[in-house]
This record gives structure tokens, C-alpha cells and sequence, in this order.
């Protein structure tokens, strides 16, 4: 027999709230869509290194790496515009 008196329970944390469970999809879309962006905007510290490949004897491996970017830009204007944009940012 218990001679103890019961003691109100009390706790002084607060539950978490619940958590939604994570979409895998969601995540890889977003990966890849950073991957993307990374791709892009890495042209801009290599592009002299890209032009001598593409058009000069130069690494051929850089033109090779940054042909997909470049056939997307023949096809989407937009982006077109922006990666002249952004490559005349690095070769001032």
C-alpha cells in the first residue's frame, strides 16, 4: 500500500509542436535548383578560361563542362541576357 500522497504533475516543458513529415521530392528540387544556380553563376570567374576552349586552344574540358549553359542560352533569351549580364560583371 502506497502511503504517499499523490503529487500534482507538473512539467515545466512545453511539448514540441508537431512536425510535418519532410517531402523527399521537395528536397531534391531544391537541390537541384541550388546546383543550377551554383552552375550558373560559376561561369562568371572562369569565363576567360571557357573562351579559350570554346574558341582558342585552350582547356577544352571548361567548354565541354559549360556547353549545356550555353546551348540553354541560344534557346532562352532571357537567360541569354542575364549570363551577358552577369559575365560582363567579371571581365571589366
Amino acid at each position: 500500500m502506497n502511503t504517499e500522497p499523490d503529487q500534482p504533475k507538473t512539467s515545466t516543458e512545453t511539448p514540441a509542436p508537431p512536425q510535418r513529415p519532410r517531402s523527399r521530392f521537395r528536397d531534391v528540387t531544391i537541390q537541384v535548383l541550388v546546383s543550377w544556380v551554383l552552375y550558373m553563376l560559376s561561369i562568371g570567374p572562369v569565363y576567360w578560361q571557357w573562351y579559350a576552349g570554346k574558341y582558342v586552344n585552350g582547356p577544352t574540358i571548361l567548354s565541354a563542362f559549360y556547353e549545356p549553359l550555353w546551348r540553354l542560352c541560344g534557346i532562352i533569351p532571357p537567360l541569354r541576357w542575364f549570363m551577358n549580364w552577369y559575365v560582363s560583371l567579371w571581365i571589366l
